[in-house]
């Protein structure tokens, strides 16, 4: 049996030597993050087309009210020019087929399929649901529209009560405006006072009060559409 010592420790040594030359030369294998996945999860989660609706009927919207300061505040100082902003500033706001407000539909309710601004966020925020719909939809009501549900069942009759609440004097106006439930209700209510006067002056004063109620507007809801 001594003899063949020699020859197992030869076989000993080749596959020791064999094992080291394998180990050295296997390629270094990268380990897959988990994160790759994760990201590919997380971007999905982004995905939130109901807000991205609500984002953007509220962007039209406020470009229309911004659309409407602008009218106002460029108002050359000619009664004949004043005159023509506010007919146009009341189209935008209650009259066209895109308004800002509803437009009436006698003898029917509003529904979804309004294509004004109010109606349009609205619906989107009844869509969306939850907190950031939820601030939308207050700023709806506190600084717009007042009563929303009067908005939906009656145009006809809310159009007629911001178009009429002003008085013969800036001050019979100004006691009549603060009655009413929300600032866009309020802008109405100025831009029609100034339609039945003839002083330049007392126009572009109204001009000024109606400006002031949209940029209220304006700011709640950009503020509520950031919530």
């Amino acid at each position: 049996m001594r003899p063949h010592a020699p020859t197992k420790r030869f076989y000993a040594g080749a596959v020791f030597l064999t094992v080291l030359l394998v180990s050295c030369a296997e390629p270094q294998i990268p380990v897959t993050s988990p994160t790759t996945t994760d990201t590919g999860a997380e971007s999905l989660a982004d995905v939130d087309p109901l807000g991205d609706a609500l984002s953007v009927a509220i962007d039209e919207l406020t470009a229309t009210l911004e659309q409407i300061s602008t009218v106002l505040a460029t108002a050359t100082a000619e009664r004949a020019a004043l005159m023509t902003a506010a007919d146009t500033a009341l189209d935008l706001l209650l009259f066209t087929e895109n308004a800002v407000f509803p437009v009436a539909r006698p003898g029917a309710e509003r529904d979804a399929t309004g294509n004004d601004g109010l109606s349009v966020v609205l619906n989107a925020a009844r869509q969306k649901g939850g907190f950031r719909a939820d601030m939308v939809t207050s700023a709806l009501r506190d600084t717009l529209a007042g009563d929303l549900g009067a908005w939906e069942r009656d145009p006809d009759g809310m159009r007629t009560q911001a178009l009429t609440a002003y008085g013969p004097t800036v001050t019979d106006t100004t006691r009549q405006v603060a009655a009413l439930d929300a600032d866009g209700m309020r802008a109405i209510a100025w831009i029609a006072f100034a339609r039945t006067q003839q002083s330049p002056a007392v126009i572009r004063d109204a001009f000024d009060a109606a400006q002031t109620h949209l940029a209220i507007v304006i700011l709640s809801l950009q503020l509520a559409n950031d919530a």
